[in-house]
Protein backbone atom coordinates (compact mmCIF):
# COMPACT_ATOMS: atom_id res chain seq x y z
CA UNK A 1 0.00 0.00 0.00
CA UNK A 2 2.94 2.28 0.88
CA UNK A 3 4.40 1.76 -2.34
CA UNK A 4 1.50 2.36 -4.18
CA UNK A 5 1.16 5.61 -2.12
CA UNK A 6 4.60 6.95 -2.86
CA UNK A 7 3.88 5.61 -6.82
CA UNK A 8 0.59 7.67 -7.00
CA UNK A 9 1.90 10.74 -5.78
CA UNK A 10 5.19 10.79 -8.22
CA UNK A 11 2.53 10.08 -10.92
CA UNK A 12 0.90 13.46 -9.81
CA UNK A 13 3.96 15.27 -9.76
CA UNK A 14 5.37 14.19 -12.62
CA UNK A 15 2.02 14.40 -14.71
CA UNK A 16 1.74 18.36 -12.77
CA UNK A 17 5.28 18.89 -13.61
CA UNK A 18 5.01 18.47 -17.25
CA UNK A 19 1.12 20.27 -17.95
CA UNK A 20 2.56 23.29 -16.16
CA UNK A 21 6.29 23.36 -17.40
CA UNK A 22 5.44 22.40 -20.74
CA UNK A 23 6.19 25.71 -22.05
CA UNK A 24 9.36 25.57 -20.59
CA UNK A 25 9.96 22.31 -21.51
CA UNK A 26 10.12 23.16 -25.17
CA UNK A 27 11.76 26.58 -24.68
CA UNK A 28 14.83 24.35 -23.18
CA UNK A 29 14.60 21.94 -25.97
CA UNK A 30 14.79 24.68 -28.54
CA UNK A 31 17.40 25.99 -26.98
CA UNK A 32 19.31 22.91 -26.99
CA UNK A 33 19.16 22.65 -30.56
CA UNK A 34 20.08 26.08 -31.41
CA UNK A 35 23.67 25.12 -29.85
CA UNK A 36 24.37 22.57 -31.67
CA UNK A 37 23.34 24.20 -34.97
CA UNK A 38 25.33 27.54 -34.04
CA UNK A 39 27.66 26.89 -31.00
CA UNK A 40 28.88 29.61 -29.24
CA UNK A 41 32.65 29.52 -28.09
CA UNK A 42 31.83 28.57 -24.67
CA UNK A 43 30.14 24.94 -26.34
CA UNK A 44 33.06 24.92 -28.52
CA UNK A 45 35.34 25.07 -26.02
CA UNK A 46 33.60 21.96 -23.89
CA UNK A 47 33.06 19.82 -26.82
CA UNK A 48 36.85 20.28 -27.33
CA UNK A 49 37.99 19.92 -24.17
CA UNK A 50 35.52 16.68 -24.31
CA UNK A 51 37.38 15.48 -27.09
CA UNK A 52 40.47 16.14 -25.68
CA UNK A 53 39.90 14.13 -22.77
CA UNK A 54 38.92 11.06 -24.70
CA UNK A 55 42.30 11.34 -26.20
CA UNK A 56 44.17 11.32 -23.37
CA UNK A 57 42.39 8.27 -22.25
CA UNK A 58 43.59 6.43 -26.19
CA UNK A 59 46.62 7.84 -25.37
CA UNK A 60 47.12 6.23 -21.64
CA UNK A 61 44.36 3.95 -21.31
CA UNK A 62 44.74 2.00 -18.16
CA UNK A 63 46.56 4.77 -15.61
CA UNK A 64 45.63 7.86 -17.39
CA UNK A 65 47.68 11.35 -17.41
CA UNK A 66 47.88 11.69 -13.65
CA UNK A 67 46.01 13.26 -11.12
CA UNK A 68 45.56 16.97 -11.68
CA UNK A 69 47.30 16.22 -15.25
CA UNK A 70 43.94 17.69 -17.35
CA UNK A 71 45.20 21.18 -17.44
CA UNK A 72 49.18 19.91 -18.29
CA UNK A 73 47.83 17.83 -20.87
CA UNK A 74 44.84 19.58 -22.89
CA UNK A 75 46.89 21.41 -25.02
CA UNK A 76 48.67 18.94 -26.85
CA UNK A 77 45.29 16.85 -27.00
CA UNK A 78 42.92 19.74 -27.81
CA UNK A 79 42.17 21.03 -31.64
CA UNK A 80 42.88 24.73 -32.31
CA UNK A 81 39.39 25.38 -31.86
CA UNK A 82 39.82 25.87 -27.77
CA UNK A 83 39.86 29.20 -26.62
CA UNK A 84 42.72 30.05 -23.91
CA UNK A 85 39.96 30.74 -21.33
CA UNK A 86 36.56 31.48 -20.37
CA UNK A 87 34.66 34.35 -19.10
CA UNK A 88 32.99 33.78 -15.27
CA UNK A 89 32.00 36.55 -14.80
CA UNK A 90 29.05 37.02 -16.75
CA UNK A 91 27.15 39.58 -18.98
CA UNK A 92 27.17 42.79 -17.86
CA UNK A 93 30.14 41.76 -15.47
CA UNK A 94 33.62 42.72 -15.69
CA UNK A 95 35.21 40.48 -17.97
CA UNK A 96 37.41 37.79 -16.51
CA UNK A 97 39.19 35.51 -17.73
CA UNK A 98 39.20 31.79 -16.00
CA UNK A 99 41.70 29.13 -17.15
CA UNK A 100 40.24 25.81 -18.70
CA UNK A 101 41.12 23.32 -15.52
CA UNK A 102 38.37 20.30 -16.92
CA UNK A 103 36.52 19.26 -19.39
CA UNK A 104 33.53 20.25 -17.57
CA UNK A 105 32.71 16.08 -17.35
CA UNK A 106 33.53 14.10 -14.08
CA UNK A 107 33.83 10.62 -15.27
CA UNK A 108 35.35 12.32 -18.82
CA UNK A 109 37.89 14.01 -16.33
CA UNK A 110 38.44 10.81 -14.08
CA UNK A 111 38.97 8.44 -17.30
CA UNK A 112 41.24 10.98 -18.38
CA UNK A 113 43.67 11.37 -15.65
CA UNK A 114 43.05 8.03 -13.70
CA UNK A 115 42.12 5.94 -16.67
CA UNK A 116 39.82 2.89 -16.73
CA UNK A 117 41.57 1.41 -13.15
CA UNK A 118 40.44 5.33 -11.79
CA UNK A 119 36.59 4.53 -13.98
CA UNK A 120 36.60 1.24 -12.68
CA UNK A 121 36.91 2.59 -8.79
CA UNK A 122 34.66 5.03 -9.28
CA UNK A 123 31.88 2.86 -10.55
CA UNK A 124 32.91 0.76 -8.22
CA UNK A 125 32.43 2.91 -5.23
CA UNK A 126 28.57 4.42 -7.04
CA UNK A 127 28.12 0.36 -6.71
CA UNK A 128 28.87 -0.16 -3.39
CA UNK A 129 26.67 2.71 -2.67
CA UNK A 130 23.55 1.72 -4.28
CA UNK A 131 24.37 -1.97 -2.88
CA UNK A 132 24.13 -0.32 0.78
CA UNK A 133 21.12 1.68 -0.09
CA UNK A 134 19.38 -1.41 -1.50
CA UNK A 135 19.89 -3.41 1.13
CA UNK A 136 19.13 -0.23 4.07
CA UNK A 137 15.91 0.07 2.11
CA UNK A 138 15.28 -3.85 2.28
CA UNK A 139 15.88 -4.01 5.89
CA UNK A 140 13.55 -1.01 7.18
CA UNK A 141 10.57 -2.94 4.81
Amino acid sequence: ARVLLVAGAAAVVLVAGLGVGSAMLQDRLSSITQVTDTPDQSVTDRYTMWAASADMWRAHPVTGVGLKGFPDHRDSHASLALSSGSDTAGAGSGFVRQPLLSPHNMYLLVLSEQGLLGLGTLAGAWAALLVCAVRRWNGQR
